[in-house]
């Protein structure tokens, strides 16, 4: 996963946190197992002023959102320095729905995805090794 934090408009202030003035937002990518690169917007609202605890939210930046498995939300924080140490959910898109199973082992609940800071050419070499050199990149 590849992740551009933005800063949120001035004056945006959190309800979760006193004396916290931003939420996080921006955009993630994320690449499958046919080199297919799929963009999303994300937001969250740190619970405390060290964002040691952020739930949020995915949101696909392609509309209509492609079929299949989709991210849905994270949870989890910033270690201070250099790492988000995550948990992220998944659904099933299909057409207009989104699907969740308890009893689907890819979106039954939280599955760990530990970032550390990296370069977007990073993310390019470890979406390359994923997808093996035969089958062209596809960016939606």
């Amino acid at each position: 996963m590849d992740v551009a934090r933005e800063r949120p408009e001035p004056g945006h202030t959190s309800g979760r946190c006193r004396g916290c003035d931003d939420g996080i937002e921006g955009t993630a990518l994320t690449c499958d197992e046919r080199g297919r690169v799929w963009r999303y917007r994300f937001s969250g609202t740190p619970e405390d002023r060290a964002a040691t605890r952020i739930p949020g939210g995915f949101q696909p930046v392609e509309n209509p959102p492609p079929d299949g498995l989709s991210l849905s939300g994270f949870h989890g924080g910033w270690n201070g320095a250099d790492a988000l140490d995550l948990e992220v959910e998944f659904y099933w898109r299909r057409g207009a729905s989104a699907i969740s199973s308890t009893a689907d082992p890819d979106t039954k609940g939280f599955v760990p995805l530990p970032l550390r800071r990296g370069t977007h050419g990073d993310f390019q070499a470890r979406c390359q090794r994923i997808r093996g050199p035969a089958i062209p990149e596809v960016v939606p």
